[in-house]
C-alpha cells in the first residue's frame, strides 16, 4: 500500500470516543476480521454466517465504541460495510450493501457515507460494461446521491471532522466525479454561510484511493 493511502486511512479514520465495550468489540472482530471473514461464498451464494454475523456486530455495536490497536473508536455501520464488501467474496457484497442502505438516517454524515461507499464499491452505481448505472443512472444509485442532499445542507458536517463542513455547489461537483456522469446531482437551497468546501472533494479521493488500493491488493 502506497504512503498517500496509508495517510489517506489515518486521515478518513474515526475520532476515538467512550471507552471500548466488551461485546461489541467481540463482535465487530468476529464479522470484520479479513483472515477468518465470514462472508465467503459457498457456491454462488453467500455464506449463511455472514448477514447474521454482520447483524449482530450491528446490534451489539449501535451507539458504542470497539476496543481498535489505537485505542477505542467509536463504530460507523456505514464504514464498517465499506471494509466487509472489499474482502467479501462476490455473492456476498451484494447483501451487504443492501443492509449498508438501511443504515442511512435523516443524518448529513450517514447519507454522505452511504454515497460514498456506493460510488466506489457498489453495484447500482457501477459504471463498467453491463453494469446498472453503465448507460443511464440507476435508480438505486440516485437515490443515494439524492439522500445527500435531502439531508445535508450548506454547513452540516458530513464526517465527525470539525472541518468537514457540506456545501452544495462544491459537494455536487465531488461527487459527480466519482459517481456515474448520467445520474443527476442538483442541489437544492442550502442553509448557513460556510464558503465553498474543497476539503469534499479531497476526502471523497482520498476515500476512492484508498478502498481501490484495497480492493487490488485483495485481488493479488
Amino acid at each position: 500500500m502506497s504512503l498517500k493511502a496509508v495517510l489517506c486511512m489515518l486521515w478518513l479514520g474515526v475520532n476515538p470516543s467512550q471507552a471500548a465495550d466488551a461485546n461489541c468489540t467481540a463482535a465487530r472482530t468476529k464479522w470484520i476480521n479479513i483472515m477468518e471473514n465470514p462472508c465467503l461464498a459457498n457456491g454462488t451464494a453467500c455464506a449463511a454466517t455472514c448477514m447474521p454475523t454482520m447483524s449482530e456486530a450491528l446490534e451489539r455495536c449501535a451507539g458504542k465504541s470497539y476496543n481498535d490497536t489505537d485505542g477505542p473508536k467509536q463504530f460507523e455501520g456505514i464504514g464498517e460495510a465499506a471494509v466487509a464488501i472489499v474482502f467479501a467474496d462476490k455473492p456476498c457484497k451484494g447483501l451487504i450493501e443492501n443492509k449498508a442502505r438501511t443504515l442511512v438516517t435523516s443524518s448529513c454524515k450517514s447519507a454522505f457515507a452511504f454515497f460514498s461507499l456506493a460510488a466506489v464499491l457498489g453495484h447500482a452505481c457501477n459504471t463498467a460494461a453491463g453494469g446498472p448505472s453503465n448507460s443511464s443512472c440507476d435508480p438505486k444509485c440516485q437515490e443515494a446521491i439524492t439522500a445527500v442532499f435531502s439531508n445535508c445542507k450548506d454547513g452540516d458536517y458530513y464526517t465527525d471532522t470539525s472541518s468537514d463542513k457540506f456545501n452544495s455547489a462544491s459537494g455536487a461537483l465531488a461527487m459527480k466525479l466519482l459517481g456515474p456522469g448520467a445520474c443527476s446531482y442538483s442541489a437544492g437551497a442550502g442553509k448557513g454561510t460556510n464558503s465553498v468546501d474543497v476539503a469534499i472533494a479531497s476526502r471523497v479521493t482520498c476515500l476512492t484511493l484508498l478502498l481501490t488500493t484495497m480492493a487490488a491488493v485483495v485481488s493479488l
